[in-house]
Protein backbone atom coordinates (compact mmCIF):
# COMPACT_ATOMS: atom_id res chain seq x y z
CA UNK A 1 0.00 0.00 0.00
CA UNK A 2 1.19 3.71 -0.51
CA UNK A 3 2.40 6.11 1.57
CA UNK A 4 -0.25 8.51 0.51
CA UNK A 5 -2.79 6.06 1.30
CA UNK A 6 -1.91 4.89 4.73
CA UNK A 7 -1.58 8.55 5.46
CA UNK A 8 -5.28 9.09 3.47
CA UNK A 9 -6.73 6.27 5.66
CA UNK A 10 -5.10 7.86 9.07
CA UNK A 11 -6.60 11.55 8.48
CA UNK A 12 -10.35 9.77 7.42
CA UNK A 13 -9.85 8.25 11.16
CA UNK A 14 -9.10 11.42 12.66
CA UNK A 15 -12.20 13.04 11.66
CA UNK A 16 -14.35 9.83 11.66
CA UNK A 17 -16.17 11.40 14.42
CA UNK A 18 -16.83 14.50 12.92
CA UNK A 19 -18.05 12.95 9.36
CA UNK A 20 -20.48 10.38 10.77
CA UNK A 21 -21.87 13.59 13.26
CA UNK A 22 -22.11 15.37 9.74
CA UNK A 23 -24.08 12.49 8.25
CA UNK A 24 -26.27 12.35 11.23
CA UNK A 25 -27.02 15.81 10.98
CA UNK A 26 -28.03 15.71 7.22
CA UNK A 27 -30.49 12.79 8.02
CA UNK A 28 -28.02 10.18 6.04
CA UNK A 29 -27.38 8.51 8.93
CA UNK A 30 -29.94 7.70 11.76
CA UNK A 31 -28.96 9.20 15.62
CA UNK A 32 -26.13 6.94 17.41
CA UNK A 33 -26.53 5.41 20.71
CA UNK A 34 -23.48 4.62 22.53
CA UNK A 35 -19.64 4.86 21.15
CA UNK A 36 -18.65 4.61 17.97
CA UNK A 37 -16.60 1.55 17.22
CA UNK A 38 -13.30 1.70 15.04
CA UNK A 39 -12.90 -1.88 12.56
CA UNK A 40 -9.87 0.03 10.42
CA UNK A 41 -7.39 -2.46 8.92
CA UNK A 42 -4.68 0.62 8.53
CA UNK A 43 -5.42 0.50 4.67
CA UNK A 44 -6.86 3.85 3.33
CA UNK A 45 -10.75 3.48 4.23
CA UNK A 46 -12.02 3.65 7.51
CA UNK A 47 -14.49 1.19 9.08
CA UNK A 48 -16.61 1.94 11.66
CA UNK A 49 -19.33 -0.21 13.53
CA UNK A 50 -22.14 1.64 15.44
CA UNK A 51 -25.59 1.30 16.93
CA UNK A 52 -28.17 3.77 15.66
CA UNK A 53 -31.76 3.82 16.53
CA UNK A 54 -32.61 1.87 13.27
CA UNK A 55 -30.32 -0.95 13.70
CA UNK A 56 -26.72 -1.54 13.53
CA UNK A 57 -25.31 -0.39 10.74
CA UNK A 58 -21.50 -0.72 9.59
CA UNK A 59 -19.96 2.75 7.70
CA UNK A 60 -17.01 2.90 5.24
CA UNK A 61 -15.06 5.72 4.56
CA UNK A 62 -12.83 6.36 1.68
CA UNK A 63 -11.97 9.13 0.07
CA UNK A 64 -12.82 7.75 -3.70
CA UNK A 65 -14.30 4.84 -4.87
CA UNK A 66 -17.86 4.53 -3.17
CA UNK A 67 -20.46 4.72 -5.28
CA UNK A 68 -18.11 2.02 -7.64
CA UNK A 69 -17.79 0.05 -4.79
CA UNK A 70 -21.73 0.44 -4.32
CA UNK A 71 -22.44 -0.93 -7.91
CA UNK A 72 -19.92 -3.82 -7.82
CA UNK A 73 -22.29 -4.86 -4.70
CA UNK A 74 -25.47 -4.33 -6.41
CA UNK A 75 -24.24 -6.60 -9.25
CA UNK A 76 -22.24 -9.23 -7.16
CA UNK A 77 -25.64 -9.77 -5.05
CA UNK A 78 -27.41 -10.34 -8.20
CA UNK A 79 -25.22 -13.35 -8.97
CA UNK A 80 -25.98 -14.55 -5.48
CA UNK A 81 -22.43 -13.25 -3.52
CA UNK A 82 -23.12 -12.81 -0.42
CA UNK A 83 -22.62 -8.91 0.20
CA UNK A 84 -23.90 -6.56 2.99
CA UNK A 85 -26.82 -4.75 2.40
CA UNK A 86 -25.99 -0.78 1.60
CA UNK A 87 -28.20 1.36 2.95
CA UNK A 88 -26.82 4.62 1.15
CA UNK A 89 -23.48 5.42 -0.43
CA UNK A 90 -22.47 8.77 -1.96
CA UNK A 91 -19.98 11.64 -1.15
CA UNK A 92 -20.40 14.30 1.57
CA UNK A 93 -18.32 17.10 2.32
CA UNK A 94 -16.81 20.60 0.89
CA UNK A 95 -15.53 20.12 -2.93
CA UNK A 96 -16.34 16.05 -2.24
CA UNK A 97 -14.45 15.65 0.46
CA UNK A 98 -15.11 12.01 1.17
CA UNK A 99 -16.89 8.99 0.21
CA UNK A 100 -19.16 6.95 2.20
CA UNK A 101 -21.08 3.69 2.30
CA UNK A 102 -23.30 2.74 5.10
CA UNK A 103 -24.31 -0.77 5.69
CA UNK A 104 -25.63 -4.20 7.52
CA UNK A 105 -23.04 -5.98 9.26
CA UNK A 106 -22.55 -9.44 7.69
CA UNK A 107 -22.49 -11.26 11.43
CA UNK A 108 -21.71 -15.27 12.26
CA UNK A 109 -23.96 -17.55 13.63
CA UNK A 110 -23.34 -15.75 17.25
CA UNK A 111 -24.41 -12.58 16.14
CA UNK A 112 -20.72 -11.48 15.80
CA UNK A 113 -18.27 -9.42 13.54
CA UNK A 114 -15.80 -11.92 12.44
CA UNK A 115 -12.19 -10.67 13.63
CA UNK A 116 -9.66 -9.45 10.72
CA UNK A 117 -6.17 -11.59 10.08
CA UNK A 118 -6.93 -14.48 11.96
CA UNK A 119 -5.14 -17.58 10.32
CA UNK A 120 -7.38 -20.17 8.88
CA UNK A 121 -6.64 -23.85 10.50
CA UNK A 122 -5.95 -26.40 8.46
CA UNK A 123 -9.70 -27.99 9.16
CA UNK A 124 -11.06 -24.98 7.55
CA UNK A 125 -8.61 -24.20 4.57
CA UNK A 126 -10.17 -26.79 1.87
CA UNK A 127 -13.94 -25.43 3.27
CA UNK A 128 -13.00 -21.46 2.61
CA UNK A 129 -10.59 -22.02 -0.90
CA UNK A 130 -14.04 -23.69 -2.33
CA UNK A 131 -15.70 -21.40 -0.96
CA UNK A 132 -14.04 -18.03 -2.22
CA UNK A 133 -13.52 -20.25 -5.31
CA UNK A 134 -17.08 -20.18 -5.99
CA UNK A 135 -17.85 -17.01 -5.17
CA UNK A 136 -15.37 -15.56 -6.85
CA UNK A 137 -16.97 -17.47 -10.23
CA UNK A 138 -19.99 -15.53 -9.80
CA UNK A 139 -18.02 -12.18 -9.30
CA UNK A 140 -16.97 -12.92 -13.21
CA UNK A 141 -20.58 -13.55 -14.03
CA UNK A 142 -21.34 -9.93 -13.76
CA UNK A 143 -20.91 -8.39 -16.87
CA UNK A 144 -20.02 -4.75 -17.36
CA UNK A 145 -21.48 -3.02 -20.38
CA UNK A 146 -18.03 -1.22 -20.80
CA UNK A 147 -14.48 -1.40 -20.78
CA UNK A 148 -12.44 0.88 -17.98
CA UNK A 149 -13.18 1.75 -14.48
CA UNK A 150 -16.95 2.07 -13.28
CA UNK A 151 -18.32 5.55 -13.13
CA UNK A 152 -17.12 7.28 -10.09
CA UNK A 153 -15.78 11.16 -9.11
CA UNK A 154 -12.31 9.95 -10.19
CA UNK A 155 -13.34 8.28 -13.37
CA UNK A 156 -16.50 10.04 -15.58
CA UNK A 157 -14.93 9.53 -18.84
CA UNK A 158 -13.55 6.12 -19.03
CA UNK A 159 -16.28 4.35 -21.25
CA UNK A 160 -15.14 2.26 -23.75
CA UNK A 161 -17.06 0.44 -25.96
CA UNK A 162 -14.31 -2.56 -26.37
CA UNK A 163 -11.33 -4.26 -25.39
CA UNK A 164 -9.43 -1.76 -28.47
CA UNK A 165 -10.83 1.36 -26.85
CA UNK A 166 -9.29 0.82 -23.66
CA UNK A 167 -5.80 0.03 -24.18
CA UNK A 168 -5.55 2.65 -26.99
CA UNK A 169 -6.91 5.12 -24.06
CA UNK A 170 -4.38 4.01 -21.23
CA UNK A 171 -1.84 3.76 -23.45
CA UNK A 172 -2.26 7.26 -25.12
CA UNK A 173 -2.96 8.75 -21.33
CA UNK A 174 0.57 7.16 -19.94
CA UNK A 175 2.75 7.26 -22.71
CA UNK A 176 4.69 9.98 -21.17
CA UNK A 177 4.86 8.40 -17.63
CA UNK A 178 6.19 4.98 -19.49
CA UNK A 179 9.03 6.49 -21.51
CA UNK A 180 10.22 9.29 -19.48
CA UNK A 181 9.27 7.54 -15.93
CA UNK A 182 9.72 3.78 -16.56
CA UNK A 183 12.11 4.06 -18.83
CA UNK A 184 10.65 2.33 -21.69
CA UNK A 185 12.26 2.66 -25.22
CA UNK A 186 9.78 4.05 -28.09
CA UNK A 187 10.42 0.72 -30.28
CA UNK A 188 9.16 -0.99 -26.90
CA UNK A 189 6.27 1.05 -26.75
CA UNK A 190 5.51 0.76 -30.40
CA UNK A 191 5.19 -3.44 -29.30
CA UNK A 192 2.60 -2.22 -26.69
CA UNK A 193 0.59 -0.34 -29.16
CA UNK A 194 0.15 -3.93 -30.91
CA UNK A 195 -2.24 -4.64 -28.31
CA UNK A 196 -4.67 -2.24 -29.60
CA UNK A 197 -4.87 -4.77 -32.64
CA UNK A 198 -6.15 -7.74 -31.05
CA UNK A 199 -9.41 -9.30 -32.35
CA UNK A 200 -10.22 -11.45 -29.65
CA UNK A 201 -13.56 -10.59 -28.19
CA UNK A 202 -13.01 -10.03 -24.72
CA UNK A 203 -16.02 -9.61 -22.19
CA UNK A 204 -15.97 -6.81 -19.58
CA UNK A 205 -16.28 -7.82 -16.19
CA UNK A 206 -16.04 -7.06 -12.54
CA UNK A 207 -12.71 -8.18 -11.90
CA UNK A 208 -10.71 -5.46 -9.71
CA UNK A 209 -10.50 -5.69 -6.28
CA UNK A 210 -12.45 -9.35 -5.95
CA UNK A 211 -10.40 -9.83 -2.11
CA UNK A 212 -8.41 -8.19 -0.15
CA UNK A 213 -8.37 -7.65 4.06
CA UNK A 214 -11.86 -5.41 3.55
CA UNK A 215 -13.27 -8.25 2.35
CA UNK A 216 -14.26 -9.79 5.39
CA UNK A 217 -14.41 -13.79 6.08
CA UNK A 218 -17.19 -14.82 8.34
CA UNK A 219 -16.43 -17.80 10.16
CA UNK A 220 -19.04 -19.88 11.30
CA UNK A 221 -17.48 -23.11 13.44
CA UNK A 222 -16.93 -25.12 10.70
CA UNK A 223 -18.71 -23.29 7.34
CA UNK A 224 -17.85 -19.49 6.04
CA UNK A 225 -21.15 -17.14 5.72
CA UNK A 226 -20.42 -14.24 3.65
CA UNK A 227 -17.43 -12.52 2.44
Amino acid sequence: MALNEQLEGKLLLEQSDHIIGELVVEGILSKILGKPRNLSTGLSAVIIDVDTIEGRRVIKLRRSGALSEHLCYEQWSKQGVPVPHIYSAGYYGVHTEFGYLIMDPVLDSSGNLAKLGYEVDSNQRNAVEQFLGTQLAKMHQAKADHFGGLVDDENTAVTAANWNEYINYLLEKNQDDLLQICGIRPEEFDLMKQLIDLTYSFSAVYAHGDFGIYSVLIRNVTSVDGV
